[in-house]
């Protein structure tokens, strides 16, 4: 007999109730809040991309800020070598001729060079101000310009290798419109800094500055703008009565680079305020982005979050149906098995059934890779502000210090080739590969001393490493090649390594660490891969002064020549002159020579009318962004000048080619004339006799006048043969005027007579 099925009794039916009704809320409480603060972090990160973004660009203004402070050096250096600058500068007896003369090429120069706003120069010896702007004038004692005046006749110390931010007057006597401006200022002589010297000094316009940096990279609702914190004072390209007051909130705030919400005053909206310390003494720049643009994207969010939300509360309702269903499964089956025991079973009650299901596992083993995963960011960040922020306060957790009175060293770890490392690899990439090195760095130092390193910048790596004893170079610099080994053979990329002085804490860390910055920089000198210790490194052995374009007008000569030996002798001496330099200066005499090498070049392809087939944009691209050391920098012009070089060859002989062909045709068209000789072909072709003569024989192995008549011999052969023409009359044909002199040539050639040649029918002895 088939048993009926089991009904559900009424604690049964409470018990599924109950079990449905706890699933259904636990889900949507965790869909609820998941979803919340899903969408209560949009604005974060919104803002967070926005900042990147910001930060991402200000990298590349601040490198376009670097290479404009370098071209006005360039111009100021340029102007002290030019002879009617000299002129103005220390002559304390001048004329107004040959002031007007040496006024009106530098006016010249300025003109060619947009960026340049004015010019001064200041002669102490008659303590005379020269003015090369839209219009050139000459002061006595007196000087408009009072703030330059101050700074030259100040006997304070001043900094000359900064700019000065500051506003000037448009015009001389003009109090009306006054213009932003960054003034670089030069003395006499630089290196002795003194006050009894001239100066020359160029004003670029603010504006220019910002125009060239911002126009192509925001958009029409993004301001940006400078702010002096020294002189509470905003350079931008615009006028905006809140730009002020945002400058004064940036530099009340902590740190570098950060932001922050404003509501401003002019307009009464809402701005969200990026803002980034510039290398620049007391400068930072800011953006202005209207909260609106990250407004309206969290507005959309919210909108696919509600979606979104309301879909996943939907799904949850039938997912915790089936899930109530099939967690009940096994109670059921439970009370069928009572039922089978008794059939008292309204009386029974299944009150006490328990599930134990162990979910802290999987949560456990989440926060332990989470604490894992966050301990290299928390190392980070600790030991950057124990470097660069609080290096004589509380002691980071680090492996490498124990206590404030141990003895450290800085080293830096630079990646060569790191623009071709950022195009080769993403972001997500680069970090990635950046952490395999610091675990190789930890790694191989480790074994010889206590250490800690960080990523501290794009291209960087820095740390900390214990010396327990007086540090040892070779000791060390064995380490560090293993270093460079490892990386090379795992990764296929090379570093270089720059170590800083044995140093006992507490120190000025940051201090150390930019001097140990500026050092590395001199990988332009020693090339990739090197490794320099600070100790043995002595800057003052390097010229400070940069190469005059007279040092490299040698070079541009025998480039004009077409003298490819001695050119590519010339270039090896002024690279070799440019390693004596220092940095800042063997990155000016570079600048200088390519100018020279690319306006040679471009002089041949002007006087040839001929092409050289070289993309100039491109390779000074290329070595203006791409290429690291002096070395890298020598081998592309020695390549650059053997493909000009043969280009130049293969055309002169392809023109030499050509004219020997012409000569050749001319010949074949005129042998019959008797007036046929080198003259007449030379003039013909518009070549001097001479000339031709020389450059048939050496290409054709036989003269001209001997090519002439095996022409001729060869000619009459054909007639003697082909024709029953007398041979006086054959002679004639071939343009030959002694009969007598034509047997005896023919003989000579031939080894028989004209008439025993017709008669043989072409055989000679």
């Amino acid at each position: 007999m088939k048993k009926p099925k089991m009904r559900l009794n009424f604690k049964q039916s409470k018990y599924l109730t109950n079990l449905f009704t706890v699933i259904t809320a636990s889900t949507i409480i965790i869909v609820t809040l998941l979803s919340l603060i899903f969408y209560f972090s949009a604005q974060h990160y919104i803002e967070r991309a926005l900042y990147k973004s910001f930060f991402d660009e200000f990298k590349r203004t601040e490198a376009v800020l670097e290479s404009l402070t370098d071209d006005v050096r360039s111009h100021l250096t340029y102007l002290q070598q030019l002879e009617g600058a000299q002129m103005l500068i220390n002559s304390s007896e001048i004329t107004r001729s040959e002031e007007r003369e040496a006024l009106n090429a530098i006016s010249a120069y300025r003109s060619s060079n947009a960026m340049i706003y004015s010019v001064y120069i200041y002669n102490s010896h008659l303590d005379r101000y020269y003015v090369i702007g839209s219009q050139n004038s000459v002061r006595n004692h007196s000087f408009f310009d009072s703030e330059i005046t101050d700074i030259i006749k100040s006997s304070q110390a001043f900094d000359f290798s900064q700019s000065i931010s500051r506003t000037i007057p448009s015009e001389e006597y003009s109090k009306e419109k006054n213009l932003n401006v960054f003034t670089y200022i030069l003395p006499e002589n630089y290196s002795l800094q003194s006050r009894e010297k001239g100066y020359i000094i160029i004003n670029v316009l603010a504006e220019d500055i910002l125009k060239y940096i911002f126009n192509s990279s925001h958009d029409s609702e993004t301001s940006m703008f400078f702010y002096d914190n020294q002189k509470d004072s905003v350079i931008s390209s615009g006028d905006s009565p809140d730009y002020l007051r945002v400058g004064r909130k940036t530099a009340k705030r902590t740190g570098e680079s950060g932001y922050f919400i404003y509501h401003g005053k002019a307009d009464g909206k809402k701005y969200l305020v990026m803002y980034q310390m510039l290398n620049a003494p007391s400068w930072s720049v800011v953006n202005l982005t209207p909260y609106s643009t990250v407004s309206e994207q969290i507005d959309r969010f919210r909108a696919t979050t509600l979606l979104i939300l309301i879909i996943m509360l939907l799904l949850s309702l039938m997912f915790c149906m089936y899930a109530s269903k099939t967690l009940y499964k096994p109670i059921s089956n439970i009370f069928e098995k009572i039922q089978k025991i008794t059939t008292d079973y309204s009386r029974r009650s299944f009150s006490d059934v328990s599930d134990s299901i162990d979910a802290l596992r999987d949560e456990m083993a989440h926060l332990n890779s989470f604490r894992q995963k966050n301990s290299y960011i928390i190392k980070n960040e600790r030991l950057k502000n124990f470097i660069f922020n609080d290096s004589e306060g509380e002691l980071p957790q680090l492996n490498s210090i124990k206590d404030n009175t141990e003895t450290v060293a800085l080293i830096l770890i630079k990646t060569d080739d790191y623009i071709e490392f950022t195009e080769k690899y993403s972001y997500s990439d680069r970090m990635l590969y950046k952490y395999s090195f610091i675990n190789i760095i930890e790694e191989i130092i480790g074994s010889f001393a206590a250490c800690d390193f960080i990523d501290i910048s794009d291209e960087s790596i820095t740390g900390i490493m214990q010396i327990t004893e007086p540090l040892n170079e070779e000791t060390v610099r064995g380490l560090l090649k293993n270093i460079q080994s490892a990386i090379s053979a795992n990764f296929g990329i090379t570093v270089s390594a720059f170590v800083s002085a044995a140093l006992s804490l507490p120190a000025n860390l940051s201090e150390i660490y930019e001097n140990l910055y500026g050092l590395s920089l001199y990988r332009f000198h020693y090339g990739k891969e090197c490794i320099i210790f600070s100790d043995s490194f002595d800057e003052n052995s390097f010229r400070s002064v940069p190469l005059s374009p007279e040092d490299i007008k040698s070079l541009s000569s025998e480039i004009r020549m077409h003298h490819y030996d001695s050119s590519i002798a010339q270039l090896h001496m002024i690279i070799s002159d440019i390693r004596s330099l220092t940095y800042t200066a063997a990155k000016i005499s570079v600048y200088h020579l390519f100018i020279e090498v690319f306006t040679a070049l471009s002089s041949i392809e002007k006087n040839s009318n001929h092409s050289l087939e070289i993309n100039y944009t491109t390779l000074f691209d290329r070595i203006a962004n791409k290429i690291e050391t002096l070395d890298e920098i020598e081998n592309e012009l020695v390549n650059l000048l053997d493909c000009a070089f043969n280009a130049i060859n293969v055309r002169k002989a392809n023109k030499v080619q050509l004219l020997i062909s012409s000569v050749c045709d001319y010949v074949a068209e005129n042998y019959s004339d008797p007036n046929l000789s080198t003259v007449m072909i030379a003039d013909s072709i518009k070549l001097s006799a001479r000339y031709l003569t020389k450059i048939f024989s050496e290409n054709m192995a036989v003269s001209l006048p001997n090519y002439i008549t095996a022409y001729r011999i060869e000619k009459s052969k054909e007639l003697l043969l082909n024709t029953n023409l007398p041979i006086k009359e054959i002679v004639n044909k071939i343009g030959w005027i002694n009969l007598k002199y034509f047997y005896t040539i023919f003989k000579k050639a031939t080894g028989v007579t004209p008439g025993d040649f017709r008669a043989s029918g072409g055989k000679s002895e």
